[in-house]
């Protein structure tokens, strides 16, 4: 089992992504997740999520969809548990 971060962005989830690796050390964009059909939040061909990893620790970088307001009572970090 795994725990890892993820950050949660208005859309900018790879801008954050590829400004993280490139202004630290032991890091890399790993992957993503593009939607390849239409879903509740997300609209095809969307980029959802951006696996990146920092000074070896790897992260989620996750673009929220519209009905997923971000404020300070929900944060913006939250984890995913890898089974």
């Amino acid at each position: 089992m795994m725990l890892r971060t993820c950050l949660w962005f208005d859309g900018n989830g790879r801008e954050a992504a590829e400004f993280y690796v490139r202004n630290f050390p032991d890091s890399s964009i790993d992957g993503n997740w593009i939607t390849e059909s239409d879903t509740p939040g997300n609209s095809v061909g969307e980029e959802v999520v951006i696996n990146f990893t920092i000074f070896g620790m790897r992260f989620l970088a996750l673009n929220r969809s519209e009905e997923h307001t971000l404020n300070s009572s929900h944060g913006y970090i939250s984890y995913a548990v890898f089974c």
